[in-house]
């Protein structure tokens, strides 16, 4: 494993590989910097607030179509990386920011992939939290994963 990410899964849980466990790892358990990319814009979504969205979204009636089910809010991989950081109290400046061309890949990714939740409150379904309090709710839970 490299000791500079480029982003994991999207969704983050617990359990698993994710990009929010690699981080709070590196930040934990060594004094290594970690190296993230900051020009790519996204959603971290937390899988437990996707699993609550589908439950509520089975219990209402509306019209087929593409509902997009992301937190809200958006930040770039390295800005999460410096919350992950933050929320375990460690030193946010040994995160350094970095281009994605630093990381040769087959996978083209986009530079902006934040989605739109609106179509959720038209229907009325509240669509889920930002980003940055499903991060801080999650922290608990992904801490204790590393002492299982």
């Amino acid at each position: 494993m490299r000791d500079d990410y480029y982003h994991d899964d999207p969704v983050e849980s617990s359990y698993g590989k994710n990009f929010y466990k690699n981080i709070l790892n590196k930040a934990m358990n060594t004094k290594d910097s970690v190296k993230v990319v900051s020009d790519q814009i996204g959603q971290p979504t937390s899988a437990l607030d996707l699993a609550d969205l589908t439950i509520r979204a089975l219990t209402k009636e509306f019209p087929s179509g593409i509902f997009h089910a992301t937190n809200s809010g958006s930040t770039s991989w390295y800005e999460f990386a410096q919350f992950i950081f933050k929320l375990a109290g460690e030193d946010v400046s040994r995160v350094s920011p970095v281009s994605s061309s630093e990381f040769p890949s087959k996978v083209e990714r986009p530079k902006y992939s934040v989605l739109c939740n609106q179509k959720w409150n038209d229907f009325g379904i509240t669509p889920l939290k930002s980003w940055q309090e499903s991060a801080t709710a999650m922290f608990p839970a992904i801490l204790q994963s590393f002492l299982k």
